[in-house]
């Protein structure tokens, strides 16, 4: 039953049956959308993400880009977090496989990156930089340097006097430091992982969207 007030003034004007009819559905609430709860990223999607990447970059350069990754490192990017510990751990995981990218370089390029010092980020995103379009190269970097903060928050947590670099790498992530989420540590785990998997997917887009080199296997071994 429709009392009288508020509900009696929706129905002002009804031409006819039907309408009043759609009005009553109105008022009663059956044509609000459902409330549909947010689906939470997969917590495999950093570890298939990097299979689906290496499986691309193998296809352009005929050689792995992850070539030793242990299953108990694959294991914890799979993992959550509830304590300070175990995010240090999850990051010392995520920087680990980072540091096993393997990337070969043409010779020329090979000798700057060896003068230059440069570890697997730094050599991935110099093979990238001469492989890719400007617009794709630039996409890239800045996928990289997700991946470049990630490693920093880890190498920040085991340094005392760091609070000012970890809060700025944290910053990067949109989180604050130390994190503020009802589950800190778990929420701020979470949130570079999404992040720096969808750094993975966005180098495994562009090289997949690239013209093949000329030579695919390029600077292997």
């Amino acid at each position: 039953m429709i009392h009288s007030g508020r509900g009696l003034r929706e129905f002002a004007g009804t031409a006819d049956a039907r309408e009043y009819l759609r009005r009553v559905i109105r008022l009663l609430g059956a044509e609000m959308r459902p409330v549909v709860e947010p689906t939470l990223p997969s917590s495999l999607g950093l570890p298939e993400a990097l299979g689906y990447l290496d499986a691309v970059w193998r296809a352009r350069y005929g050689t792995h880009l992850l070539r030793c990754v242990r299953p108990a490192t694959a294991a914890k990017l799979a993992a959550p977090c509830a304590s300070s510990d175990e995010f240090d751990a999850r990051m010392s995981a995520l920087a680990d496989v980072v540091a096993q990218f393997q990337v070969d370089l043409p010779p020329d390029e090979q000798r700057a990156a060896d003068e230059a010092n440069e570890k697997s980020l730094g050599r991935l995103r110099r093979r990238l930089q001469a492989d890719l379009e400007a617009a794709a190269a630039s996409r890239t970097s800045e996928a990289i340097f997700d991946l470049r903060t990630a490693v920093r928050i880890r190498v920040g947590g085991q340094h005392s006097g760091a609070a000012s670099e970890l809060r700025d790498a944290f910053a990067r992530f949109g989180l604050a430091y130390p994190p503020q989420t009802p589950q800190p540590w778990g929420g701020a785990w979470e949130q570079i992982r999404a992040r720096c998997t969808a750094a993975i997917n966005a180098i495994r887009e562009e090289l997949e969207a690239a013209e093949e080199p000329a030579n695919p296997s390029q600077g292997s071994s």
